[in-house]
């Protein structure tokens, strides 16, 4: 497989560029939030760029929403960063909460939510990490079980991207007992991503920790 920039890619890379560089030619007159908190200011410029919707291509229109290609994504981030590093977190962190909606969410939930993240006006979370799992998510403890026409979640998960701020949270949860650490959670049943939980928050601006307990997550907000 060959990663060689084609024509399209290196113009892609030239407009982002241009993006970047008007973005902080023109700095915001709206303070930025505070530490730990979302820009959404910054969010609707980066929409009114063009950058967040080039996470998704197809989003407006009536065309299939797909993922960018890899290359892309590689273009897209390196060329933001080398710019502004707090707008390209902003970025990441919209495709990272949004990106598992895109890929395993329900043709609603995608027209309903990638939409509005790629327009800026929705903030998505993700919530992997939990007090005694991180990267490896085959330990997550999180329990996702039948209930209230969807599912109930019970357990905690810590470190969340976009805390508590967003208008829509990918949660992984298990719907199995946990395999332990270092272990793969068995192929039939794999962790499950449930979108817009309320969960009962403990905050710090730099420890986003949220705990559910027999929190209903309707059927239509779950993957």
């Amino acid at each position: 497989m060959g990663f060689a920039l084609n024509d399209d890619d290196r113009e892609f890379a030239r407009w982002v560029g241009g993006c970047a560089a008007a973005l902080v030619a023109e700095p915001s007159v709206v303070p930025p939030a505070g530490p730990g908190r979302v820009d959404r200011p910054l969010l609707r410029r980066l929409a009114g760029l063009g950058l967040l919707p080039a996470l998704f291509p197809g989003t407006h229109g009536d065309g299939p929403l797909r993922e960018a290609p890899a290359i892309r994504l590689c273009l897209l981030r390196e060329h933001l960063a080398r710019a502004d590093t707090h707008a390209e977190t902003a970025l990441a962190l919209q495709g990272l909460g949004a990106y598992p909606v895109l890929q395993s969410g329900t043709e609603l939930q995608r027209r309903r939510w990638l939409p509005a993240v790629a327009s800026g006006e929705a903030v998505a979370a993700f919530a992997l990490t939990e007090p005694d799992a991180g990267s490896d998510a085959a330990a997550l403890a999180l329990r996702a079980e039948p209930g209230g026409g969807g599912w109930r979640l019970h357990g905690e998960k810590t470190w969340i991207s976009n805390a508590p701020d967003a208008d829509v949270y990918t949660v992984f949860a298990r719907t199995t007992p946990a395999p332990g650490p270092g272990a793969s959670p068995p192929s039939s049943s794999p962790p499950t991503a449930t979108a817009s939980p309320d969960p009962h928050w403990r905050c710090s601006p730099t420890t986003p920790w949220a705990t559910w307990s027999s929190t209903a997550s309707p059927s239509d907000r779950t993957t």
